[in-house]
């Protein structure tokens, strides 16, 4: 990932978009069917970092950096502390950007292990930010 200095946003405002891309991903009931569930992560993402920009009034230029930096941060977050998900191939370009369509296919791919009640409970969650 790039340093943190390199981040739109603070670090801990990354995290708590992540975390809230998370509890959105949990309570949706369209994400129980998994044909649907690229999209669903792709809309709640969208709907997670637009909210944000709403909030702070920011233009929507910063929609691509924000989005980039949560994708980032979820991407060194299921590496690290998922290291028994097997084919969890995310790859990071030279400036240390996750690929966005790698992260959605890996969380799509390992969505019970990800999303579960039992894996992510609010401490389940917390030691991942």
């Amino acid at each position: 990932m790039a340093d943190a200095d390199d981040s739109f946003v603070a670090g801990d405002v990354i995290a708590g978009l992540t975390e809230n891309f998370f509890e959105a991903v949990r309570s949706s009931p369209d994400l129980a069917a998994q044909e649907a569930r690229p999209a669903e992560l792709v809309y709640e993402l969208d709907q997670v970092v637009s909210s944000y920009l709403e909030e702070q009034q920011l233009s929507s230029d910063a929609y691509q950096l924000i989005q980039q930096d949560v994708l980032n941060h979820i991407a060194h977050d299921l590496a690290d502390q998922h290291h028994d998900l097997a084919d969890l191939d995310v790859s990071f370009d030279a400036a240390g950007n996750a690929d966005p369509a790698a992260v959605m296919a890996a969380m799509d791919h390992h969505f019970e292990a990800l999303f579960s009640s039992e894996s992510f409970s609010d401490d389940g969650y917390a030691a991942l930010g």
